[in-house]
């Protein structure tokens, strides 16, 4: 849960991760064997999340990517629906960010990633009784508006199909605790959405609260779609994506 700004932090926890990371690859694929069983290496789960921290969250190199990925690919008949949904997920960073890498992998790698982004994940979604009420709104202001998980198999967003734009709906979990600070991970999404090509509207669940009345919510989304709309315009077509 943490961001990871310190770069020492980072450097040290990288480096710690290598060094495991070496031991496991000079095994090769029957690493995870029962004979091997106290040989000090990362089962599939920490794999996954370290993957997903060092690719998305702290950044690293493609060697270690390429490091994980191999090891990850090796497991890929054993992953289970919510590893498959966090790998989808970084998938879509890796391939961002690490344009490179992705065309020189092995082919046993190249074709587990193939595999991660395409499959999708049996994870239980949830909707919000605030985040209904918010959609409910939309569609009383004569806006298409969907349901649905756009990015991520488990995170259900409002999607505005004419726009091409989603109405992110950020509740009490996506900030840390006592602040109106997002946390890495809710910034996580919306950068995965505007990689993809989404404009979005971030709704915080504080400043929705404040608004009583109907014709109240109604003018806030009013205003926060011309924001939008002005900030798109302006905004030119390489521009990274910016965290609200």
């Amino acid at each position: 849960k943490l961001d990871f700004n310190h770069p020492k932090l980072a450097l040290e926890f990288e480096a710690a991760v290598v060094r495991k990371l070496d031991r496991a690859l000079e095994m090769g694929p029957e690493y995870r064997m029962s004979r091997l069983q106290d040989v000090d290496v990362f089962d599939l789960q920490a794999l996954v999340l370290l993957f997903q921290s060092l690719v998305c969250l702290v950044g690293t190199s493609d060697d270690v990517a390429e490091k994980l990925l191999t090891l990850i690919s090796w497991s890929r008949n054993e992953v289970s629906d919510f590893q498959r949904r966090t790998l989808k997920t970084t998938c879509i960073v890796l391939r961002q960010q690490h344009p490179h890498l992705c065309r020189r992998l092995s082919h046993s790698a190249r074709e587990a990633l193939f595999a991660f982004e395409r499959a999708s994940a049996k994870v239980p979604t949830f909707e919000s009784r605030w985040q209904r009420e918010l959609r409910t709104v939309l569609k009383r202001m004569d806006i298409s508006c969907e349901l649905k998980p756009v990015v991520d198999d488990q995170v259900l967003d409002i999607l505005l199909p004419l726009a091409n734009s989603v109405v992110i709906a950020v509740g009490p979990y996506g900030y840390y605790t006592n602040s109106t600070h997002r946390t890495a991970f809710s910034k996580l999404h919306q950068r995965l959405l505007e990689a993809e090509g989404y404009s979005c509207m971030v709704v915080p669940y504080y400043e929705w609260s404040e608004l009583k009345t109907e014709e109240d919510k109604m003018v806030y989304l009013w205003s926060m779609g011309r924001r939008a709309a002005a900030r798109d315009k302006a905004a030119p077509s390489d521009a990274q994506p910016t965290i609200v």
